[in-house]
């Protein structure tokens, strides 16, 4: 990913620190994402079986499945914020930025939105989930899933996004900087 040029810069050594963090995070993420899908999947086909094989439809697989895609798709916000996949202007930047300062201090400026959006949302699904428990309100009645369980997912996803956000914050201040440069290949 990147090299550090000088060992002095603290700010170099937290782009490290942030970096590995936010990969063994992304892996864990990415593995349970999969195992959540492998599960919609089995449950969905013993739904099929049960509803059309045995015609004795089950109750509980749809709560599940729902519950299980909103943790995938709030699992998905910290790994694109790692990937920056959701950051495809590169093409357009790259046409205003002649120089990769420019080119750095105009993702800066992204991350930096990006980030101020992330902590936004961060604060108000805290707000919100701790209302849910609260209140104690269950979704669905087959199998009872509390509706703050669904809600804590945002406060995970965001929460995450916020350090990573914060990581490439870094990253491109020592990049400006010189401290650090991408690796080629």
């Amino acid at each position: 990913m990147f090299k550090s040029k000088s060992n002095n810069s603290i700010l170099a050594y937290i782009n490290t620190v942030i970096s590995i963090i936010s990969d063994i995070f992304v892996k864990i993420l990415s593995f349970l994402g999969t195992i959540a899908f492998a599960t919609i999947v089995l449950v969905g086909f013993t739904q099929i079986i049960f509803r059309y094989v045995l015609r004795s439809p089950l109750i509980w697989p749809e709560e599940l499945i729902v519950f299980l895609f909103i943790w995938i798709t709030a699992l998905g916000i910290p790994i694109l914020a790692y990937k920056e996949s959701f950051l495809k202007v590169d093409e357009h930047i790259e046409k205003l930025a002649d120089n990769k300062k420019m080119y750095y201090l105009i993702k800066l400026l992204v991350v930096t939105s990006l980030l101020v959006i992330s902590v936004l949302v961060f604060n108000t699904s805290i707000k919100f989930f701790q209302r849910q428990l609260l209140f104690g309100q269950v979704w669905g009645a087959a199998l009872g899933i509390k509706s703050a369980y669904y809600s804590f997912s945002l406060v995970i996803s965001f929460g995450l996004a916020t350090f990573i956000f914060v990581g490439k914050i870094i990253k491109y201040i020592c990049l400006i900087k010189g401290d650090i440069q991408l690796k080629e290949g």
